[in-house]
């Protein structure tokens, strides 16, 4: 048994939880594909009984509805974190918001929140910010792709947004409130979209739990962006000798009777194919 699941994230729960959970229904080991903030929900895609296909899968871009809450800056950048300053709120038009919004589609930079995993000197950045530790906090280069307003009122916008994979939906926030002349925090994120995976195509976690198999997905779904190559004989992949196919691109699927065998590499040095990855269990 193996495949990908569509998860639709509950709040309260982290992405390990899910794995947890699932590792322990089926004794398999189970990855994920992005971290979802525990009070965020939505698309999480997990890998049961194949993660060595997690690298591979086009995960480039991801969708999100968020809602950012003003008048309020927290050290988590959203409300769930400790109050560091409350101010009133400067008002708004839903003109304004629009321009200000647009004002971040494109490539820009952004300053990693201590609150995330990513990790500098060996540490993941909230375990500083649990020891209440200095750091210097990393830039990072990211995309916003397109950014719409969903919702407004007096003290709060909603927003879907669409960008770059490593992007950090509360810094946006923070950043968005700030160009408002305003201060505030992320109040509610569900993520919509996770490269080709939709909200729509997934389910509850206690769902896929009570007929697992049922919800298993072909993990060449996710390898849909690489093309694929059909042979009748898997000896040389087995075996990792150098293979004589015709230039498909620079990375591809080798399907053999259906599933997906190996990710292979060309070599332009010896204008062949080499196995990148076997992904046969």
């Amino acid at each position: 048994m193996q495949g990908i699941v569509l998860i639709n994230k509950e709040k309260n729960m982290t992405s390990f939880d899910v794995v947890k959970r699932i590792n322990r229904y089926t004794h398999l080991k189970v990855g994920h594909t992005g971290t979802l903030d525990p009070q965020a929900t939505g698309v999480l895609v997990c890998l049961v009984n194949n993660t060595k296909v997690l690298n591979f899968l086009d995960m480039s871009t991801k969708t999100y509805r968020a809602q950012l809450l003003f008048g309020k800056r927290t050290d988590t950048l959203d409300i769930w974190g400790e109050i560091l300053q409350q101010k009133e709120i400067v008002p708004f038009t839903k003109e304004q918001v629009i321009d200000v919004l647009q004002s971040f589609v494109g490539i820009t930079q952004q300053k990693v929140p201590m609150v995330s995993a990513k990790k500098i000197k060996g540490k993941k950045l909230y375990e500083y910010h649990r020891e209440k530790k200095e750091i210097e906090q990393p830039i990072i280069d990211i995309e916003v792709f397109s950014i719409n307003l969903i919702d407004i009122d007096n003290i709060s916008i909603e927003f879907d947004v669409t960008v770059s994979s490593g992007t950090y939906i509360r810094a946006l926030c923070e950043s968005i409130a700030m160009k408002l002349n305003n201060i505030g925090a992320m109040s509610s994120l569900v993520r919509l979209q996770c490269g080709i995976f939709k909200l729509e195509d997934c389910h509850t976690l206690e769902e896929i739990l009570s007929d697992l198999p049922s919800y298993l997905i072909d993990i060449k779904e996710g390898l849909k962006h690489l093309p694929f190559v059909e042979i009748e004989n898997p000896t040389n992949i087995y075996h990792g000798k150098v293979l004589d196919y015709d230039y498909v691109g620079e990375k591809a699927v080798v399907i053999y009777k259906q599933q997906a065998l190996a990710i292979i590499e060309y070599k332009e040095t010896e204008h062949k194919y080499r196995v990148l990855r076997g992904l046969w269990i």
